[in-house]
This record gives C-alpha cells, structure tokens and sequence, in this order.
C-alpha cells in the first residue's frame, strides 16, 4: 500500500493497531523519523506491548541518536543519561562505562553506572563500579550503606569487598578486563604486577578466576589455596568466571531480543547414550521448539560429513536454556542449538565466549534475523569475545557504532559450514 493510503487506513479506523503500526512502519522507510515516532507513540496508547512496535520504536530511536555529538566522548554521559530515561539501561550503561573509562575520577557517575547495573542484574559489572565509586570517596558511609542495601535486596552477598579493594593500575585492569571477557589482556595486566602486588590474596584470587574462565579447575584450585595464605577472609570462588566462558562442551551464549533491550541467554547441550532422541527444556517456547527440531534435524542431514552418523544415532540429546526465569521465543536461536549439539555429540568445547545470532535451516543455511543492534550491545556488556551472524545482516553490522563493535570478534555466515570454521 502506498503512504496515503496508509494514511486513509489510518484516519477510517484509528483504533486498528496494525494500521497505526504499518503507517509508523512505512514513514520509517521512507527516512521520515519524526512522523514514524508520532505514529508509534499513539500505538502504544492503543497497545502499549506491541512486540513489532517495540522493535521499531527502538530501531528508530537508535537512529534519531546517531548524532555526531552523542558519538563524541565528551557527550558519552550526557547519552547514557538519555537513554537512562527512556528505560534504554543497555544503552545507558555502554555509554556511561565508556564515559567512566575515560574520566575515571567522577565518584558520582561511578555510583550511577553501579545503579544501573543492578537494575540490569548485571551484579558483578555493579560491584565493580561500587567499588570505583567508594576507592575516589575514601568509601564514603553513604555510598556504601547505598551499595549494601541495593546489593542486599537484590538477594545478592558481598561475602569479600573484592572491588573496593582493588588498587587502580594493573589489578584493577585485570579486574575490569575479566568482566569484559579479555582474558588475553587480562593476564597481561596480572603479568604486569608488581612484586609486591604478586603476594596478595587480591592477586591470586584473580588467578583462580582467570583459571575458571579456561576451565583450569586445578590451577584455579591451587591459586585459591595460595590467596588464602595472604588473606583467610572467605570467597566464592567463580564469581567473575561467567558461564559461556568455562569451556564446556555444549555451552554456548545465544542472543536475544526483547522490547527493553537485548539478552545473551547460556545455552547447553548435553548428550547421554540412548536412542536419538531429542529433549529440549528451559522456559522455550514454540517456536524455540520449532527451532530445536530444525537443528536436530539438520544435524543428522549432515551427520556423515560432520563425524557424528554413530553418535547421533546413539546418543540422546538435551538442549537447555539456563536462564530458566524468562520465557525464550523465536527463530534466531537456530545457529546456536545446531552448535551446542554438535559439540555436545562430539564432546568438544567452543570457542570461550561464543554467541551467537541466526536462524537455521533443514540444510545448514543461516537466515537474517531482527535486532542486531540490541543484541550485539548485550553482547558487549555481558562479555562475548567472538560473535558469529548472519551474512544477510552485514548492512546493519556495518551501521553500529564503534562503541558497540570493538573488542568483538566479528564473523558473518552464510551456512553451517561456514560458521564451523570460527566456533570451535
């Protein structure tokens, strides 16, 4: 349908939320920013979860941002603060962490970042900047009592105040470089530690979750015992260690939309002898089902060339979602289940800090997905190292900020093929 009468469709029925949603959508295409967010405010008055509406009002808003003084770091809080009030936290915390990194003395926008943080669960990201905060502040009562209440709320323990102890230089690097999923460069800062600095529990706990990141269980095992000769005060040990790190077979991180931002959800495959039966478990939903099917299917299509015919035959397989609190939709999961399973079967870690984004076919092709933007920002502040795509997403890669893509190992893919040559 043309614009206008997109528009008449509008004007006889104006209460028909697809309408409303199909002229925002058209305005959008046409460059028409401004209009096509008039059209979606008024949607959401009539729906206010509209899942489409959703995706494109945070399209939209992504490029009514993408200004060249929000992409100077001079203006990197003043965005965050922005976003912040659009409910954008994923967006808010990139911004305000970059804006930290390179300010590094403002307690207030520490604090802030901490905030934010925990609202996003993102716990440990929030202790971190809690623990900037506190370090400018000579930990500050306030601050602290403010860090142990929200902390304590949020069902979480602070059994050792690890990040407010850790001396800015290379500890503090190393720190802020294991939660961004650097391992590489994280051991370089602990390499770079001064003797001194080398006989504290603070180092060798480090260690241990460096250790736990590459599945190390006994090196990590043996640091833990030494940190305990500096410093006796009790540590969970792999609290930094995320779950997609730890090189386990079948363990990979799968990216995810939703209206408020993206989602980087820990996929596992499991395979036990049995019969080839398939199990699929984790809070999913039909079209998850749907997608687990597809991949099984293509695994056994593929079986011959792949090493597996015996295995699969052989063996049942379990795929499971972890996150097991929020419900898990859609199709772009499908590159993930078909990995998971094959290394499951082959017993063969991924690559560390492996995600994700693609659906998959009976034959091995990677189809485009939606919300490459959200999902790629998730990926960056959950830690993903190496990312694999869709090929037919490659324009909108290639539209995301630099502030979203450094650091990230990017791979577009076309076919399952393809996208075994970066996953293991």
């Amino acid at each position: 349908m043309s614009l206008s009468e997109l528009k008449k469709a509008v004007l006889l029925a104006p209460t028909d939320v697809e309408a409303r949603f199909a002229l925002a959508e058209a305005f959008f295409t046409e460059g028409k920013l401004p209009e096509a967010k008039k059209q979606l405010e008024k949607l959401f008055e009539l729906q206010a979860e509209h899942p489409n509406g959703r995706r494109l009002f945070a399209r939209l808003t992504h490029q009514l941002e993408q200004r060249p003084d929000t992409q100077a770091p001079e203006h990197w809080w003043e965005a965050a603060n922005a976003f912040e009030r659009q409910n954008r936290l994923d967006d808010a915390i990139l911004y305000g962490q970059a804006a930290c990194d390179r300010e590094g003395d403002d307690a207030r926008r520490w604090a802030e970042l901490a905030r934010w943080s925990a609202r996003k669960r993102m716990f440990e990201r929030a202790r971190l900047a809690w623990g900037r905060a506190l370090q400018l502040t000579q930990r500050e009562p306030r601050l602290l009592e403010e860090r142990d209440e929200l902390l304590h709320d949020l069902g979480e323990d602070d059994s050792l105040d690890l990040w407010s102890e850790a001396p800015v230089g290379p500890l503090h690097d190393a720190l802020r470089l294991l939660l961004a999923g650097d391992l590489i460069a994280a051991k370089r800062a602990l390499a770079m530690a001064s003797d001194a600095l080398q006989q504290t529990g603070f180092f060798h706990r480090l260690r241990a979750e460096v250790w736990t990141s590459e599945g190390e269980a006994e090196r990590a095992k043996r640091a833990l015992a030494k940190a305990l000769e500096f410093d006796a005060r009790p540590y969970r040990a792999g609290r930094l260690a995320k779950l997609i790190d730890v090189r386990v077979a079948g363990r990979i991180g799968v990216l995810g939309w939703t209206p408020v931002g993206g989602a980087v959800s820990t996929l596992e495959a499991l395979a036990v002898p049995g019969d080839g039966t398939l199990r699929f478990t984790g809070n999913v939903g039909e079209k998850i089902e749907e997608s687990c099917q597809v991949a099984y299917t293509c695994l056994r299509h593929a079986a011959p060339r792949l090493g597996i015919d015996g295995l699969i035959l052989g063996m049942d397989l379990h795929l499971h979602f972890t996150d097991i609190e929020t419900t898990k939709e859609g199709f772009s999961a499908g590159l993930a289940l078909t990995l998971a399973g094959l290394s499951a079967l082959r017993n063969r870690p991924l690559f560390p800090r492996l995600a994700t984004t693609g659906a998959i076919t009976l034959h091995g092709e990677v189809q485009r997905i939606d919300g490459i933007y959200e999902k790629f920002v998730a990926a960056k502040l959950l830690g993903v190292r190496r990312l694999l795509y869709p090929r037919g997403n490659s324009a909108d890669v290639k539209q995301l900020p630099a502030l979203v893509t450094d650091g990230l190992e990017l791979f577009p893919v076309s076919s399952l093929d393809e996208a075994l040559e970066h996953a293991f």
